[in-house]
This record gives structure tokens, C-alpha cells and sequence, in this order.
């Protein structure tokens, strides 16, 4: 059964994804609640990392919301936390504890505050947001910064709520996905360098939903009393999203842009980077995006 599952992977032949060179790196960690919370110190050992390597990162972490009784024990807090900014505190937390500066950003995310990026550097956005406002808002940081650096990658995180213990991890680039200038050769490819961003990969994530109601912040807390998130969903979640991070820009191997899981089921599935995989979502573009 392994050996079928090793030799299924050499028939698709994924392709990796080739990142520029650089010397700065941007990670901005979007939502700071059920997911976020979790994947916080993951990305703070990650970022400790690749400071040991000589490379200079700037972590920020983004939420407005505060911690509330609702939010324990799902999300990664304690009762002392109770009415602390949950960016705010994670960043403390984190930052002291490895000697790591973080940044932390008490406002609602809109995309003015990701800063125009660096000369020769790379930007990892990573949204762990559960309304489709926030999730357009990080979606128009692809467009708005495309001018400055087209390697801006947006991993969105996410999980099907109403209990059920299943989510995915969605990783991308551009809101205008041309896969001509996706791979070195599409007959023959041996890299890739741009992804369809997440919006384009599943556009429902954008549309407006009856529980994101007319407040774009609507928060975390809220958002969990009418959508209760199953128990352990946000560990899996982040275990996937760092993994996929570390694979991007720590070891230069990623060979997929999308992963579904489910741990009620056990089961968990790719999608991987061939030229087949991507050519569907060719066809989208910006205005599309806008539409919904």
C-alpha cells in the first residue's frame, strides 16, 4: 500500500516552488483566535530558525479581538488572559519566552497595514480569519502590492466549524493567475513561481455568508457562539499551515498549494503543483474576485 502511494506521487510529478533570493523576510500572522492562537509559537520557533541562519525576519501578529471566557479552552489561552488583546498577548508571551521581537497590531486588518516590501525580500501573509470581509481584505494585499514584489504568498487557514473536526490550508500568490508565466516551461516544467490565490482556488471563501453579518470585524467570539469549532481543529490546522510555511521558505521542497483534512475520518488529501492541477484556475482574474 506505501509502495502504491510512493509510486502514485512519481506518476503526478509535483513541482516546487521556486522563491527568489532574499535577504528580508515579512511575516504577518492575520487573526489571532482559534487557529492563530496555536500557530503563533510555531511560527516564532520557525522565525527563530531562519534568524540563526543569518536571514532577518519581521513577525507581526493582527487582531483586534479580546480574549473572552468563550474563547477557552478552544483557543490557545488561559483564564489570566481574560480581557487582554489576544495579539498583543501571544506577542508578549512568545516573544519573551524566545527572545524573538514580534509586533503586534490591535486594530481590524486592512491591507494598508502591510508594509510595501522590502528590496529583496519576501512577504508571508497568513490569514486564520473566519468571515469573508477579513478574508477579501487580505486577498487585496496580492493586488495592491503585486507592483512591488509578485512573490507575496497568502496561505489562508481554515476549518469547517459546526463541530465538525475538518478544515484546509490554501496557499497562493496572485489574484490574476497566468500559468504560462506560472512554470519555466509548460511542457517540460521544472519550477514554479506564482500560485492562484486562495480566493481563486475556492471563490466561496469570498462571498458573503448570513453569519458574517454587515460588521466586516465581526470577532472570533462571536462568530464562535453561532459556529462552534470543533475541539482540537485548530492544532491540526496549524500544524499543517507552519509546515507548509517551513517547506516554502525554509527548505525550499514545496511541492503542493492546497491541503484538506479530516480527523474524524483520519484522512487528509493534496493537491499538488502541476501544470493539470492549476490550468483550471488560468481562466480567473481580478475582476472576477471584485464580482463577489
Amino acid at each position: 500500500m506505501i509502495q502504491q502511494a510512493i509510486l502514485s506521487d512519481l506518476i503526478i510529478r509535483p513541482i516546487p516552488i521556486l522563491i527568489g533570493s532574499f535577504n528580508f523576510l515579512d511575516i504577518y500572522l492575520v487573526g489571532c483566535g482559534g487557529t492563530g492562537s496555536f500557530l503563533a509559537p510555531s511560527l516564532v520557533r520557525l522565525v527563530l530558525e531562519l534568524q540563526q541562519g543569518g536571514c532577518d525576519v519581521r513577525l507581526t501578529f493582527v487582531d483586534h479581538d479580546h480574549v473572552s471566557d468563550r474563547n477557552i479552552p478552544r483557543q490557545n489561552f488561559c483564564p489570566g488572559d481574560l480581557g487582554g488583546y489576544k495579539a498583543a498577548l501571544l506577542a508578549s508571551r512568545y516573544g519573551i519566552a524566545f527572545g524573538v521581537e514580534i509586533a503586534a497590531i490591535v486594530e481590524p486588518f486592512n491591507y494598508q497595514l502591510v508594509d510595501r516590501p522590502r528590496w529583496h525580500s519576501q512577504t508571508i501573509l497568513i490569514g486564520c480569519v473566519d468571515n469573508s470581509p477579513a478574508r477579501s481584505e487580505l486577498s487585496t494585499v496580492l493586488s495592491s502590492l503585486a507592483q512591488y514584489n509578485r512573490q507575496i504568498w497568502y496561505l489562508d487557514c481554515g476549518n469547517h466549524g459546526e463541530g465538525i473536526a475538518a478544515g484546509q490550508v490554501l496557499l497562493g500568490s496572485t489574484n490574476n493567475f497566468d500559468l504560462q508565466a506560472a512554470f519555466n516551461d509548460l511542457e517540460n516544467p521544472s519550477f514554479c513561481v506564482s500560485l492562484p490565490a486562495p480566493g481563486l482556488q475556492h471563490p466561496e471563501l469570498l462571498e458573503n455568508h448570513p453569519e458574517d453579518g454587515m460588521d466586516e470585524h465581526l470577532s472570533c467570539t462571536q462568530i464562535a457562539e453561532r459556529n462552534k469549532q470543533a475541539l482540537f481543529i485548530n492544532q491540526r490546522v496549524a500544524v499543517e499551515a507552519v509546515e507548509m510555511i517551513n517547506r516554502l521558505i525554509n527548505q525550499r521542497s514545496l511541492n503542493r498549494f492546497a491541503t484538506y483534512f479530516n480527523c474524524e475520518w483520519g484522512s487528509a488529501r493534496s493537491e499538488y503543483i502541476t501544470v493539470a492541477n492549476l490550468k483550471k484556475f488560468s481562466a480567473f482574474s481580478d475582476l472576477q474576485l471584485k464580482s463577489n
